[in-house]
């Protein structure tokens, strides 16, 4: 009996110390959820409810602990299960066990997160080839064109692809309407060594597109937009994508080429609701924070503030070209008529001639590389079949370039 009594007695004490270790956490629980409920006023008002409720019943629960009175049930020594056993009766599997989706985000297991990243990139690389050796092959062929760090040259290859090839098919390739898409790859494909392109997330922001090639042999990383995307418009996936090719680029000392045609930015509540300024102004930010050879190349469009952030004169850009298409303006000239002759347009017995030649004016005082080349904002104005050449020329010209930023920690990027 006293036997017993002891045990009652170790019992109650157990139990009385679990009530106050649960009545702390319970607290803690409760102003942590009570901390972030008032952190979080500006949340959606769902989240604001749910973690009411969950703070409700931290507090149900605590009240359910203090009035509980009843002490443990203290088992016979016949009945009470040894150590063995109720590690058996614990592993042995439920007689209806409760069937869970299969869902890609539901993780029932503490080691998935780790299987599932290790899965989706062996995913990825077979998604761009056919096996695991045609995978290694493209990972090997990645690493060639990377040097080893930041302070060795940009690797260099034998080049058999002459310098001075002409393609011709380029000055026919931009259509005659401003509002026709072409097809960039066909451009990059014409001015790198051998048509040999590594692009880099080709299925994601499709309207801009990023990759490694060589121009007589060294490593260049390519940025250029895609006129048959979204007419080749920066968004705040594409300003992403290019910000952080362009600042890989700058890391690893590899010269950056940009073939610019971007009529602005995507316009919409959803680009703004996402922030698409920010996004934007990293590109801006790794375009004027890279210290590589920059040798910028204008096909068609460039307006606005996307024509400042994609490699200008204006934001150190090194050599930049302009074909004869290019119109490098505020805006295009039949936007800019509508806002400066709309009134006038009005009181003329033929708006539509009038705005016209309203838009004619203004293309032939602006949106032409010449006016911008007077100002500086184009080093030359270039035949589209010489691309290649002086391309080239320029990244030589360059090779000895040495540019350090202002003495400084770290930029402050935004985030």
């Amino acid at each position: 009996m006293k036997a017993r009594e002891e045990i009652r007695e170790n019992h109650k004490m157990r139990h009385n110390i679990w009530k106050k270790y649960l009545k702390i956490i319970c607290s803690w629980i409760l102003i942590f959820s009570i901390c972030g409920l008032s952190l979080n006023v500006t949340e959606a008002s769902g989240a604001g409810v749910e973690m009411e409720r969950e703070s409700q019943e931290t507090v149900d629960f605590i009240s359910d602990i203090e009035n509980q009175e009843t002490e443990p049930e203290i088992l016979a020594d016949d009945e009470q299960l040894s150590e063995s056993e109720q590690i058996v009766e614990s592993e042995k599997e439920p007689e209806n066990p409760v069937e869970i989706e299969d869902s890609s985000d539901q993780i029932t297991d503490l080691d998935a997160p780790e299987q599932m990243s290790v899965q989706s990139l062996e995913e990825e690389l077979l998604a761009v080839a056919e096996n695991g050796e045609e995978a290694l092959s493209i990972i090997r062929k990645l690493i060639s064109y990377i040097p080893q760090n930041n302070l060795e040259e940009a690797p260099l290859v034998p080049c058999n692809d002459p310098i001075d090839r002409l393609e011709d098919s380029l000055n026919e390739i931009i259509p005659d309407s401003p509002n026709r898409p072409y097809d960039m790859y066909e451009v990059i494909g014409a001015i790198i060594d051998n048509g040999e392109f590594l692009e880099i997330q080709r299925d994601y922001a499709k309207n801009i597109i990023v990759g490694f090639a060589r121009f007589n042999g060294q490593s260049v990383g390519v940025v250029a937009n895609q006129p048959k995307c979204y007419a080749g418009v920066l968004d705040c996936n594409a300003s992403r994508k290019g910000a952080r090719f362009v600042r890989f680029c700058d890391a690893f000392n590899i010269p950056i080429v940009s073939l610019v045609d971007v009529p602005g930015f995507l316009p919409g509540t959803g680009q703004e609701y996402n922030g698409v300024i920010l996004h934007g102004a990293k590109l801006l930010y790794a375009y004027g924070e890279a210290t590589v050879p920059k040798v910028t190349i204008t096909l068609r469009k460039s307006y606005g503030g996307s024509h400042i952030v994609m490699s200008c004169k204006q934001l150190r850009g090194d050599m930049n070209y302009a074909w004869p298409t290019a119109e490098i303006a505020v805006m295009g000239g039949a936007g800019a008529v509508e806002v400066l002759y709309a009134r006038e347009a009005k009181e003329q017995e033929n708006p539509a001639q009038f705005l016209a030649e309203k838009e004619a004016e203004y293309t032939k005082l602006f949106a032409n590389p010449y006016n911008a080349a007077k100002y500086g904002y184009i080093d030359d104005v270039i035949e589209p079949r010489n691309t290649r050449f002086r391309i080239i020329r320029a990244l030589q010209q360059l090779q000895t370039k040495k540019l350090t930023n202002p003495a400084k920690k770290h930029g402050n990027i935004p985030l």
